[in-house]
This record gives C-alpha cells, sequence and structure tokens, in this order.
C-alpha cells in the first residue's frame, strides 16, 4: 500500500544523501539553499527532520528548529542512517506509517520500510523543491521560494538607483576613502574656529 503525500505528517530527510546529489557537497551554503524550498515544499500538516552526519559545530546545538515545521538534527556518535532509524522506530506504529524517509539509500529504505516507515526517492522531494509556491486565496501567483526571503528576482530592466548601477569597488590607493554623508550637499568649504583670523 502507498501512502499518498497528503496523509504524511513527518519527512526524515538523509540530508548528506540530498545535499550531495542537488549541490554536489554538504555546506553552509547548500543548507541556505535548501531550508527556505523545503519549508514551502512541505505538504500540508507536515513537517520535515533533516539528519546530517556527525557532529555540529562547537557552539552550535545538536538539533534546531530553523523554519516552522523545519528542524534540523546532527547524527552525533552514531551514522546518520542509524540516526534516521531511531527516530523512527521511536514512533508509534501508526505514526511510522504517516513518516516518509527520503533517500536514494537504498539500504536506509529497505531497513525503514521493515519497521513500518514508508520512502519516497530524492527525485520525489527535488520536484516538490522546484515547484512554485501555490497562490494566495483571491491573490497573484507567488515566486518560486529563493535565497533573498522568498523575494522575487529583479525585473531585466533595472530601476536606476539599484546596488548593481554602483560604481564597483578597486584595490588600490583610495579603495576606501570617505567620501561623507550622501543624503547631505556638499560643504560649503572648511569650517573656521570661531574667533580665527580671516
Amino acid at each position: 500500500m502507498t501512502r499518498g503525500d497528503e496523509e504524511l505528517r513527518l519527512l526524515l530527510v538523509d540530508g548528506d544523501n540530498l545535499l550531495h546529489r542537488l549541490r554536489g557537497s554538504r555546506d553552509e551554503g547548500g543548507l541556505a539553499w535548501l531550508l527556505p524550498r523545503l519549508r514551502a515544499s512541505l505538504p500540508s500538516g507536515c513537517a520535515a527532520i533533516v539528519m546530517l552526519d556527525g557532529h555540529p559545530d562547537p557552539g552550535q546545538a545538536s538539533r534546531s528548529r530553523v523554519a516552522p515545521g523545519v528542524e534540523i538534527h546532527h547524527s552525533g556518535r552514531i551514522d546518520g542512517d542509524g540516526a534516521i532509524l531511531e527516530l523512527l522506530n521511536d514512533r508509534s506504529f501508526p505514526d511510522r506509517a504517516m513518516t516518509a524517509v527520503i533517500t536514494d539509500d537504498r539500504s536506509l529504505a529497505d531497513r525503514a520500510r521493515r519497521i513500518g516507515g514508508v520512502t519516497r526517492r530524492l527525485d520525489w522531494l527535488r520536484d516538490r523543491l522546484d515547484r512554485p509556491l501555490a497562490p494566495r486565496p483571491g491573490g497573484p501567483p507567488r515566486p518560486p521560494v529563493a535565497l533573498g526571503h522568498g523575494r522575487p528576482p529583479l525585473p531585466s530592466g533595472r530601476a536606476p538607483g539599484t546596488d548593481d548601477d554602483r560604481t564597483p569597488w578597486r584595490p588600490g590607493r583610495g579603495a576606501t576613502c570617505k567620501r561623507g554623508n550622501p543624503k547631505r550637499g556638499p560643504s560649503a568649504g572648511p569650517r573656521r574656529r570661531p574667533g580665527a583670523a580671516e
């Protein structure tokens, strides 16, 4: 029996498997690319845990909520596959049937199904990540989620005054020359101290 997407309540994402497949490596840029898209692509009423191998950076928690319904977990002393299976096994049997392990690792998928979970391939999630957001009720369609807090890209005919119209930075003498407050007009010349000779 195959569970429909609308019945899923939790996605356990093999984060290293996904990021290596989509981005070539696991790094901060890859996570920054993934997380807003993942949040926007979740089925209604569903949450996601992205499992990463190993320990977090010093000073960071091994589990953190990064967006509504999305958490990042680090597997710590065990491998990511084992940590995903522990999370799945800790759920009640009916809840496991509404939990999908997202991976292309055949061994992990087989083990997840044996203990009552369902599985989805990375292509299933990638297709969801590439979809534009559903339209707002009574409003125009929303743009696809991207970095920059979901703002749409600037149109090709940029308005004057945008960042691309600035003079590019050049190294060398004068590169960090102070130019004063751009909102104030030019000064009338050097200031004279009161009582100074003309």
